[in-house]
C-alpha cells in the first residue's frame, strides 16, 4: 500500500511538473512573438510626432527661416505671429490672446559642458512631466522634447545639442487650446537646424 500511495504521489507530482513546464514554455514562446509585434507597432511613428486621427488640429502654416545670430541656429515658425526679438532670444506670440493667455514660442541657446540626455534628465527634474519624452530625429540634430502643465498652460520645451550648445525652444499656450497648437509647435521643432 505504501509503494503504491508513493506511485501515485509521483505521478501527481510529475502531472503538476509538466504542466508548470508546458506553461512556462508557452509563456516563454508567446513573449517573443508579442514582442517582435509591439517593436514593430512602437518603431514604425517613432520620431514623427503627435498621431493623425487624435483630434489635433493640422499644423498651421510656418514661414522662414528666422535665424538667431547669437544663438547660431534658424527654423520656421507660424505665420502672423508677432516677432519681439531681442539679442539673446526669440520670441514670438499669436496675435490673438484666449482669455488673456497668448500662444508664445521662445527660442534660446547656452553653453552646456553636459550632452543631451544629460541636459534632458536635469530639465524633467525642474517639471512634473505630463507625458513621456518625445524625440525627433532630423537629418541635422536629434531633438527632446518634454511636455508639463503649469497651472491652465501645457508647455512644451524641445531641446538640441551641438558641440557646447544647447538650444531650447519653449512653446506655451492654454490647455484647453493644446489640440490647436500641437501640429504646429512640432513642425516648429522639426525645422529647427543648428548652424
Amino acid at each position: 500500500m505504501k509503494a503504491r500511495n508513493a506511485k501515485i504521489n509521483f505521478m501527481q507530482k510529475s502531472i503538476a511538473y509538466v504542466i508548470v513546464a508546458a506553461l512556462l514554455v508557452f509563456g516563454i514562446c508567446f513573449s517573443i512573438w508579442d514582442y517582435r509585434d509591439w517593436w514593430k507597432i512602437e518603431r514604425e511613428r517613432y520620431g514623427q510626432g503627435p498621431q493623425e486621427g487624435q483630434g489635433l488640429s493640422p499644423a498651421g502654416k510656418l514661414v522662414g527661416p528666422v535665424a538667431s545670430s547669437f544663438g547660431k541656429f534658424r527654423l520656421r515658425v507660424p505665420e502672423s505671429w508677432d516677432k519681439l526679438e531681442s539679442k539673446e532670444v526669440l520670441r514670438f506670440k499669436h496675435p490673438f490672446a484666449q482669455r488673456g493667455v497668448y500662444p508664445t514660442l521662445t527660442a534660446w541657446s547656452e553653453k552646456t559642458q553636459l550632452d543631451l540626455p544629460q541636459a534632458t534628465d536635469a530639465e524633467a527634474k525642474k517639471y512634473t512631466l505630463t507625458q513621456e519624452l518625445d524625440y525627433i530625429n532630423t537629418d541635422t540634430t536629434s531633438i527632446v522634447v518634454l511636455t508639463w502643465t503649469d497651472g491652465e498652460l501645457t508647455k512644451q520645451q524641445a531641446m538640441a545639442k551641438k558641440n557646447d550648445r544647447l538650444v531650447k525652444i519653449q512653446t506655451s499656450c492654454l490647455t484647453s487650446e493644446w489640440k490647436i497648437y500641437a501640429n504646429t509647435f512640432w513642425e516648429v521643432y522639426r525645422s529647427l537646424v543648428l548652424l
